[in-house]
């Protein structure tokens, strides 16, 4: 039997999708992705991304005109747009185009997209169509690669009049950011047969005086006769608390005596993390294996791997959000990578992650050039990306701050910003965290500060019985979670950092300077390069633009050799190989790898400094 954790969180079903009946309007095509672009569900996009082109069906509540485009803004303007729908006789029509402003989009010149299908029912407007990856019409159509897609949606009630130059305004629009290119999840046959546990969260108050609050709890996992694997995890969170959850990590609890320190925290509440009042037992909480942020819905893991459950079978019977934890360990032949979540805060304009061997940059493991925050779904390669021993890792995270004029300090607050990727990954490592620590001797070099006052930044780092039982009392006696919260900033360090020298600075904390508009009058003030090694710069694939047309002879000629020589499809091969495979038998325990990149670019000070707050003794 399997174990499904749904946590923080609960089971989705997959839909199916609702024109089941009718699919047979068109030829049976293996859609790969599904997703409803509207609240409602009106609005379905289906699509397949193959190696040469991308094929797309939407499924649309109208017997009116469907519009679905490609934007770098999520705006109409500048998108790649296609508008297509079924008259009364039957007739299909569709068209690519592209939009210059709030008007009717004007058609291309080159049409790049190619109608495979379409028809209507008394209900909905279903039409199919493919596109090249990469077209010869750069100027008019949107690229598509591995980077976030702002998808924008319209349809209206009325098909327009064939005659007319222009469309009627839509009744509906909308936006989403999608991965097109993203290959098939993983997804179980059978989900009866697997253990469901739901972690369900405490009813938290945030105060109204708070823009941002982090609470954490203690969780014991059920009673198993026997060793269990998780295999996957979907949120479960109400619609009216969506606006307000930023993200959730879910986190191993692994401690010697675990019963004798962590039991007697699962009936309670929970506290607020990183504060005062934050049992320090709780550090022992390291390894994420659970990280869920806005737009996401969850994921599955392959067949071959699992994260097994319970202390007595090498894995957790504790679990708690938000602490970390730190020992490093590679094994020879390195770990394989299967999934990787982006995160940055509001800023975020272009996220990514490097990879260099021996001296030479690798093609990247996870690249977003246009990051929405509000979109940060975890993505799944299409192969398992191996990490050999000696290679470096690099986080980049590029921010855009034109439109602020007072600093951005690292933290946990949406004004604040991070830099962070989560890496799923097997076999499982004795690996909590990688992370870049500020260094501040750079930083007063920058600020011409020469000498501090003398500063105490000594954290306790042992479990203090009595304190623990302060703790304890004092979550039991709270009225409801979050009322007794503490408001503090991260940034607020920087306020017991008391400057001596130079004289001109002298009295100031170092926290004064980094927000004084002053500071940032002076044009030479850049800080250092961070160490980084010496590498190769990775110089990228050549692509090649594809005509639709010669795109699809070429397709059909591929077909009719594979026929001829038998060749069964390669995909569904793979597929029948790993189904044989008895689940028992190909476990691999899996884990969790988070990483830091510390960068200082004018007003932006990263998450970094959070660790030098904790880690600093």
């Amino acid at each position: 039997m399997l174990l499904f954790f749904c946590a923080f969180f609960g089971v989705l079903k997959y839909g199916e999708g609702f024109l089941d009946a009718a699919i047979s309007r068109l030829p049976e095509v293996d859609m790969v992705h599904r997703a409803e672009l509207d609240q409602l569900g009106s609005y379905v996009l289906l699509w397949n991304p193959r190696e040469e082109d991308i094929v797309f069906e939407v499924q649309v509540r109208t017997k009116g005109y469907v519009g679905l485009g490609f934007s770098r803004t999520g705006r109409m303007h500048g998108s790649d747009i296609v508008i297509g729908w079924v008259d009364r006789d039957g007739t299909v029509f569709f068209s690519d185009r592209h939009a210059s402003g709030h008007r009717t989009p004007v058609e291309d010149p080159s049409q790049d997209y190619e109608l495979l299908g379409g028809y209507a029912n008394d209900t909905h407007t279903v039409l199919r169509f493919s596109r090249p990856w990469v077209t010869c019409d750069s100027n008019h159509d949107f690229p598509l690669t591995d980077d976030t897609v702002r998808v924008i949606w319209a349809y209206d009630a009325l098909p327009p009049d064939p005659s007319k130059a222009t469309l009627n305004y839509h009744d509906h629009r909308g936006t989403k950011s999608l991965y097109l290119r993203e290959s098939k999840r993983p997804v179980p046959n059978d989900l009866n047969s697997a253990m469901k546990w739901d972690v369900r969260a405490p009813n938290v108050e945030l105060p109204q005086d708070f823009d941002t609050l982090y609470w954490c709890k203690m969780y014991k996992v059920p009673t198993l006769p026997w060793k269990y694997h998780m295999i996957g995890y979907e949120p479960l969170i109400h619609e009216s608390s969506l606006p307000h959850v930023h993200h959730m990590l879910l986190y191993e609890c692994t401690l010697e005596n675990s019963k004798v320190h962590l039991e007697k925290w699962v009936t309670e509440k929970g506290a607020q993390c990183y504060s005062r009042n934050m049992p320090l037992s709780w550090n022992a909480c390291g390894r994420p294996i659970v990280a869920w942020a806005i737009g996401s819905q969850g994921e599955f893991l392959p067949d071959h791997v699992g994260y097994p459950v319970g202390e007595d079978y090498g894995g957790a019977t504790y679990f708690l959000l938000e602490i970390h934890y730190d020992n490093p360990e590679f094994k020879r032949d390195g770990i394989k990578v299967f999934s990787g979540i982006l995160h940055a805060h509001l800023l975020g304009e272009a996220l990514s992650l490097q990879l260099i061997r021996n001296g030479v940059e690798m093609e990247p493991l996870i690249i977003d050039n246009t990051y929405d925050f509000n979109y940060q779904q975890s993505r799944f390669f299409s192969e398992e990306k191996l990490i050999k021993p000696g290679d470096h890792l690099i986080f980049n995270c590029r921010y855009n701050a034109t439109q602020k004029n007072k600093p951005t300090f690292g933290g946990f607050g949406t004004d604040d910003e991070m830099c962070l990727v989560f890496l799923s990954y097997y076999p499982r490592l004795n690996l909590g965290e990688c992370y870049s620590r500020p260094d501040l001797a750079m930083l007063f070099d920058v600020f011409g500060i020469q000498n501090l006052y003398e500063n105490d930044f000594i954290i306790e780092s042992y479990i203090d019985i009595d304190k623990e039982t302060e703790n304890l009392v004092s979550m039991s006696q709270s009225q409801s979670p979050g009322t007794n919260a503490d408001k503090f900033k991260l940034s607020h360090f920087f306020n017991i950092i008391n400057i001596s020298e130079p004289a001109s600075l002298r009295g100031k904390t170092f926290y004064q300077i980094l927000t004084s508009d002053k500071t940032w009058e002076n044009p030479d003030l850049l800080p250092k390069k961070a160490k980084i090694p010496h590498y190769v710069p990775y110089e990228g694939k050549d692509v090649v633009c594809r005509d639709a047309s010669r795109l699809k002879e070429e397709e059909e000629k591929k077909n009719e050799v594979n026929e001829d020589k038998n060749i069964p499809n390669s995909e569904n091969h793979s597929e029948n190989k790993v189904s044989k495979m008895s689940r028992s038998e190909s476990k691999n325990m899996a884990s969790h790898l988070s990483l830091f990149k510390y960068s200082l670019h004018l007003n932006i000070i990263l998450i970094c400094l959070y660790n030098y707050i904790l880690y600093s003794v």
